[in-house]
């Protein structure tokens, strides 16, 4: 399983170090317990604020004479933009 925690950059280094008193681990294991979890077979995970400069908004119609907007992004977009974490090939794989 994997999952997404948020917890004090100060206090990821200390755990790196291996030095966590009690007080900060039980902190870490609450934070664990909190986190997201992504679920298995996950696509690769980008940073979509990138995307920002690249999105195009575009008018289509929706029948009785209205109309609404979507925003676009070109799949070469996508593509470059920065990776945050791989996609969970392993999972992905067992699909194919």
């Amino acid at each position: 399983m994997k999952i997404v925690i948020d917890i004090p950059e100060k206090l990821f280094n200390i755990a790196k170090d291996g030095m966590l008193n009690e007080i900060q681990s039980m902190f870490i294991c609450g934070r664990i317990i909190l986190g997201t979890p992504l679920p298995k077979g996950h696509g690769r995970l980008i940073d979509a604020d990138a995307l920002e400069g690249h999105r195009q908004i575009q008018i289509v119609p929706c029948g009785n004479g209205k109309c609404t907007d979507i925003t676009v992004y070109y799949q070469n977009d996508i593509d470059i933009a920065p990776t945050i974490l791989e996609a969970d090939k392993a999972e992905s794989e067992d699909k194919e």
